[in-house]
């Protein structure tokens, strides 16, 4: 549970479903980012004396579900690396197993994920995937693929936009700097920020060396003064609703968990129309703006529009929270019920 989007969106589901049924939260490695309900029933299989993981977590969950009170109706798996972990393990115990992919296809997967893909999805009760985008080259490997997007907790209360900071946010994962193309954003914003002095543009994450490479292409461009490298914040609710711009330039997606919820907390959003996500969540120059996919020439102008013009950047601010009204947790999970009531069926 380290932080990251599909950990979040575990972390969101598992406190949804929660409400409704009795859950269980296991995790085979240390991390907690994110905040659990008290009613998850909190899992660690860490522990072990086996120095391979997969063959210590298979001995954790196997000893795990030998105790009949503790086998559930249903496991949803998170990852391809759980996978590998998790139907063996399932099958052996007779318990439904979904696995719920949570990047695109294309996202450079690894040779063990490839593998687990062709080997064990075809022996899940169903996978799930995040947008239509994959459903063919899943459908090759299950029968039963079901869209399921991300869900999310729409905010309460939304801040006056034209009370924020004039700041611009991106976050996500230090680890891959190139795939979250920080620091193209950076080269991107430079010129930008120092037209608008009264502008600022954060940063949030961690992970590898990412800061300091940051922090030293922001000194090397003369905008060190303008960036702002908070590390990785649990509060990044409280920090979109602070700022009124949010810029995801990213290589490729699955369905981005920061970029909706940045559109439900009212910033004014723009994004490459990369593989895949951005796509189906913004409507351009409507919620946001979507640009071609890796311009950057294309994404310092809309920076720009967004930045230069208070009036666009409040209209398409304003449309965001009403555009995610579909992926409200409440609706998300009665699509998931759905899924559960299907395979308990089969």
């Amino acid at each position: 549970m380290a932080g990251g989007g599909a950990e979040r969106v575990m972390a969101t589901l598992a406190n949804g479903f929660s409400l409704q049924s009795k859950v269980s939260l296991i995790t085979f490695n240390n991390g907690n980012s994110y905040p659990i309900d008290p009613k998850v029933n909190r899992v660690y299989l860490h522990g072990g004396t086996l120095k391979n993981h997969t063959l210590r977590s298979w001995k954790n969950l196997y000893s795990y579900y030998r105790v009949k009170e503790n086998r559930p109706d249903a496991i949803v798996v998170f990852m391809p690396a759980n996978a590998l972990i998790v139907v063996p393990i399932a099958k052996i115990f007779g318990i439904k197993v979904i696995i719920s992919e949570h990047n695109n296809h294309k996202a450079n997967p690894s040779t063990k994920s490839k593998w687990t893909r062709k080997l064990l999805y075809p022996l899940a009760n169903a996978v799930t995937i995040l947008t239509s985008y994959d459903l063919e080259f899943f459908k090759k490997m299950n029968q039963k693929v079901v869209i399921m997007p991300n869900p999310i907790v729409l905010p309460d209360h939304v801040p006056e936009f034209r009370n924020r900071k004039k700041n611009i946010l991106a976050a996500g994962s230090f680890k891959r700097l190139d795939v979250k193309g920080f620091e193209r954003l950076i080269k991107i914003s430079a010129p930008i920020l120092k037209q608008h002095p009264d502008w600022t543009l954060t940063i949030a994450g961690s992970g590898g060396n990412g800061i300091e490479i940051l922090r030293g292409l922001s000194q090397e461009l003369g905008i060190e003064g303008m960036i702002i490298l908070p590390g990785f914040c649990k509060n990044i609710q409280e920090m979109m609703q602070q700022s009124q711009v949010y810029a995801l330039p990213s290589k490729y997606e699955g369905l981005p968990m920061v970029l909706m919820e940045a559109l439900s907390n009212g910033m004014a959003c723009i994004a490459y129309d990369c593989i895949s996500g951005p796509g189906d969540l913004i409507e351009n120059k409507s919620n946001g703006i979507l640009i071609e996919d890796q311009n950057e020439e294309l994404f310092g102008e809309g920076l720009k529009m967004l930045i230069s013009d208070d009036e666009f950047r409040n209209e398409i601010a304003s449309n965001g929270p009403e555009s995610m009204v579909p992926y409200n947790i409440s609706n998300i999970l009665e699509r998931w019920n759905k899924l559960f009531n299907e395979i308990k069926s089969n």
